[in-house]
């Protein structure tokens, strides 16, 4: 299963927003600790699932794709034109 980057980011805020709203749940009393703990750990178990199946080797072309630049900014060396993370 590959995500996009969009995906990823907007799965990555989705859950950041909820795990905001749950913890001022929490602070204000209204929500059990082990209700925010199941909360956060039922999705995390699915997340995890989801992508056992995903190969070290997707895992770093998607790292090259979206950090190679960073690491390796065009032009850096005229003797290495085609570098990667890999």
């Amino acid at each position: 299963m590959r995500v996009s980057g969009s995906e990823h980011d907007a799965l990555a805020a989705s859950a950041a927003a909820r795990g905001a709203e749950r913890g001022r749940a929490r602070a204000g009393g209204s929500e059990r600790w082990g209700d925010v703990l199941q909360g956060f750990w039922a999705p995390f178990r699915d997340n995890l699932a989801q992508v056992a199946g995903v190969s070290m080797t997707d895992v770093i072309d998607v790292l090259d794709a979206r950090l190679g630049a960073h690491f390796f900014p065009p032009q850096a060396c005229p003797l290495y034109t085609t570098v990667s993370v890999s």
